[in-house]
């Protein structure tokens, strides 16, 4: 995401060229968890390079603080990102579980979810109210709830949000 602090978010293609889905799926994540979440923006710019560009190395006379990378070349810019997040429920041979990230995505590897966009709902009520919205749209309601408020709360951005209706 192209704000100070922000997450970075590696695509793994094995050579193979990320598709523009992929890369805006990635774009989203990045600017849902940066803290564009927590100044309530509606979206976000990020960019996008390729692993050559990104080094820990810098020029002499220069530094860069802890955490950071130096990105040289050109930056592939994804504007106008909308902050938006999923929390679904994902069922497979080894149980239930909860995941997260941009809708596309959750909605693709789950049987239900809940979005999210930046809101006004502390992050501790928002997890009870998506374990609460996911259990009425699961037959296996009462599985979800046993996962509990606390493992959702892992996947949500930083800040207070709203549930949404889906796109």
């Amino acid at each position: 995401a192209d704000a100070h602090g922000a997450p970075f978010v590696v695509i793994k293609a094995e050579a193979r060229t990320p598709t523009d889905s992929t890369i805006l799926e990635a774009a989203q994540l990045a600017v849902s968890n940066s803290r564009m979440w927590t100044q309530k923006a509606a979206s976000g710019d990020a960019f996008w390079v390729r692993p050559e560009q990104v080094s820990k190395k810098v020029p002499s006379g220069q530094y860069l603080t802890r955490g950071a990378f130096m990105v040289a070349g050109k930056k592939n810019y994804v504007k106008g990102v909308e902050l938006r997040f999923a929390v679904g429920v994902e069922v497979s041979e080894d149980g239930i579980r909860i995941i997260g990230g941009p809708p596309s995505a959750v909605r693709t590897h789950s049987l239900g979810c809940v979005e999210v966009v930046p809101g006004a709902i502390a992050r501790q009520g928002l997890a009870k109210r998506i374990i609460f919205e996911l259990s009425r749209k699961m037959k296996s309601g009462s599985q979800v709830k046993s996962l509990g408020a606390d493992r959702v709360l892992e996947f949500l951005p930083p800040g207070p949000g709203d549930i949404v209706p889906p796109k």
